[in-house]
């Protein structure tokens, strides 16, 4: 296994507040669990191949979808790869290596393929030696996902990073109840008004709109007037 920070290292200068998360980075880590809250355009993926490259253990990145899965692969060999040499990552769930790029969608098929053989995720998770599991945008996680996810937590020792730009608080309290029991207790938060002071994205503010309901709308609301 390799020395990440000897092969993968940021090219470029860290934003203010994306320094600011990181000086506290290690404090959260203690635990061995950590889960962050960014809107877009903060350099959520960036920010997570870094905690990555600090935490430093074989690890499987899962994104809801392979778009989302193939910029992690692409923003790690723009942004950080530095040894050209350094070939100990892929997207094929089926052989890890030392960073590992998947979807929510691959884990539960490849679970479900090794159920049929008689094996079991777990078994496959521990065998490859995968100690850190990331968390990409959870709260896209359709209910067939989860079991299989819930099903690494059981591994001794597993770092648990979750990371997302939206939780789920318009979801069922049982949708969100079993969100945070999966991705933990929010850790950190990159604020809106942070990328608005640093640039990055332009003040803004949300308006509500009022429509004039038609007259099909009026006369369902008089109907249901009259029956209560």
């Amino acid at each position: 296994m390799y020395h990440l920070d000897k092969k993968l290292k940021f090219k470029f200068t860290w934003r203010s507040y994306q320094e600011q998360f990181l000086s506290r980075f290690q404090d959260h880590m203690q635990d061995g669990h950590l889960h962050i809250v960014a809107p877009p355009g903060s350099g959520k993926t960036i920010l997570g191949i870094e905690m990555l490259v600090r935490v430093n253990k074989p690890t499987l990145v899962l994104a809801p979808t392979l778009t989302i899965r193939n910029q992690w692969k692409s923003r790690l060999e723009t942004f950080f790869l530095t040894d050209e040499t350094f070939d100990n990552y892929t997207i094929d769930i089926k052989e890890p290596k030392q960073l590992t790029f998947s979807t929510y969608q691959s884990l539960h098929a490849l679970d479900k393929s090794l159920h049929e053989n008689h094996e079991t995720l777990l078994n496959f998770i521990q065998k490859n030696n995968i100690q850190t599991l990331v968390l990409d945008e959870a709260h896209h996680l359709k209910n067939a996902w989860w079991k299989s996810l819930f099903a690494l937590k059981e591994v001794e020792g597993l770092t648990i990073i979750s990371l997302t730009a939206t939780p789920p608080y318009d979801s069922s309290s049982v949708e969100l109840n079993k969100y945070f029991e999966l991705c933990g207790p929010l850790d950190d938060e990159i604020a809106v008004p942070d990328l608005i002071e640093n640039g990055d994205l332009c003040p803004h503010q949300d308006f509500i709109y009022f429509s004039k309901p038609d007259a099909r709308q009026i006369e369902y609301i008089v109907r249901y007037r009259e029956q209560i």
